[in-house]
């Protein structure tokens, strides 16, 4: 199966103190995925680590477009002018 998302053993933290580890997530090209769960849980950081808004301390995060990776985590300083600013 192809991928439009994938996310491997992610982990953020904000400052020290980490929030989300080891996520996992793989979501299939044309398909329709919701992150779902009580305040609090974490969906928000999720979404904000996956876009590089936040700084993810390990794991990887990966974009594919027409079956092509177009971003990973290591371009996120690149590309993105608030990847070390997090939106808390």
């Amino acid at each position: 199966m192809e991928w439009a998302v994938e996310v491997e053993d992610m982990t953020v933290a904000y400052t020290t103190k980490p929030v989300l580890w080891d996520v996992d997530m793989k979501v299939p090209i044309g398909s329709l995925a919701a992150i779902v769960g009580p305040n609090g849980a974490g969906k928000s950081t999720l979404l904000k680590a996956m876009l590089g808004l936040l700084t993810v301390i390990s794991g990887s995060v990966k974009f594919y477009i027409d079956h092509h990776l177009a971003m990973d985590k290591k371009d996120y300083k690149e590309k993105s002018p608030m990847s070390l600013k997090a939106v808390a």
